[in-house]
């Protein structure tokens, strides 16, 4: 009897540590012109937003477009940022004032300096999101 509880409560056990469905993202970025680079900048929380992206990703640009994909991202609320990255450093670069100095777009194409969360957030859930953005010049 035992030994079925025990086998019991480890099974139960594993269940609940088993992660949410994961599901992936999808992003076309356009816009960019003779870039030769864009970059990304993801977001997976209000409280990290603008600051502390979760990962920042850098896309050879083709034809004027630049793909990024993503698998195994939880359930959730995301907004990203992606730049047309000119001088390919991998960085979205600002002037001395804070101003953006390269061409970009939130999620839910705004282009806003300092967006709000709510503006830019998109929901990912148990299916494969596909995001369109058109960068835009500072």
């Amino acid at each position: 009897m035992n030994r079925i509880l025990s086998t019991l409560l480890l099974a139960a056990s594993g269940t609940a540590a088993m992660p949410l469905s994961a599901a992936g993202l999808d992003i076309e970025v356009t816009g960019i012109g003779e870039a030769p680079a864009a970059g990304l900048m993801l977001y997976s929380s209000r409280f990290s937003f603008p600051d502390q992206p979760r990962l920042t990703e850098s896309a050879s640009v083709y034809a004027g477009v630049a793909e990024f994909h993503f698998d195994e991202l939880a359930p959730g609320d995301y907004a990203v940022v992606v730049w047309a990255d000119e001088n390919e450093n991998g960085e979205f670069d600002h002037s001395m004032f804070g101003n953006p100095k390269e061409s970009y777009m939130f999620s839910n194409n705004v282009h806003e300096d300092e967006p709000d969360w709510d503006a830019v957030r998109f929901t990912i859930g148990g299916e494969r999101t596909r995001l369109k953005l058109v960068v835009a010049k500072p």
